[in-house]
């Protein structure tokens, strides 16, 4: 008949018979049972196994003591927004909070060309509304952007530099982002006068002008001064 295993007893002592196959012509082969191998300890397991030595053990328990290593120390978060059709940041941690649909009210002491523009009611709060225009372009020299006057209705960030708050339009807003430290490159030579700008950072394939903190908090406080 076909190929079959085939039962056969090699002893007489009761033992398990040994397992044969029957192939044409009356050849028994004998089949091998392959038993799994022993299982072996693990390398790992065995170098686990070994004892630790005293030194290493106290200066792994030093550093897990020790506070951990802040993450992307190297990295800065920036506010995005865009003035006309160029694109600005400021240091992330100025922001306060974006508002759309803002109505900015004049001042009476209000003059043509003044960083100060108004005042805004934000959820009960009255907040300097300021313009960086004449700040960013002296003489007017800047791009236009939507116009800034009193009633209108703005887009308007709300921010923190030092300790006053300031709120100023603008016509889109980017968000934070993270940056790295050496992602700001120099700007190049200001025209005239101390730059606002900071250095100049490509964001999504977009040159960004880093504006610095300091030196805008110290232009706004004086602008608020002299209005």
């Amino acid at each position: 008949m076909g190929n079959f295993l085939s039962m056969h007893t090699d002893s007489t002592d009761g033992s398990l018979p040994s397992p044969r196959s029957a192939v044409p012509g009356g050849a028994d082969i004998a089949v091998t049972a392959l038993a799994p191998p022993a299982p072996r300890r693990p390398a790992v397991n065995e170098l686990l196994a070994q004892p630790i030595d005293d030194e290493y053990l106290d200066a792994m328990t030093q550093r897990l003591a020790a506070p951990p290593a802040e993450r992307g120390a190297g990295l800065r978060k920036l506010l995005v927004f865009r003035l006309g059709p160029e694109w600005f940041a400021l240091a992330g941690e100025c922001f306060v909070e974006a508002v759309d649909g803002a109505r900015v009210h004049s001042l009476p002491s209000g003059r043509p060309g003044s960083v100060v523009i108004g005042v805004v009611n934000i959820r009960g709060t009255v907040e300097i509304c300021v313009t960086l225009q004449p700040l960013l372009y002296p003489g007017g020299a800047g791009p236009a952007s939507h116009p800034l006057q009193p009633g209108h209705i703005h887009r308007l960030l709300v921010i923190d530099p030092g300790e006053m708050r300031v709120a100023f339009p603008v016509d889109e807003v980017g968000g934070v982002h993270p940056c790295e430290e050496d992602a700001v490159q120099s700007p190049p030579p200001a025209a005239g006068g101390e730059s606002l700008v900071e250095g100049l950072w490509t964001w999504r394939r977009t040159v960004v002008r880093v504006l610095e903190r300091d030196t805008l908090y110290k232009a706004l406080m004086h602008a608020v001064a002299v209005t």
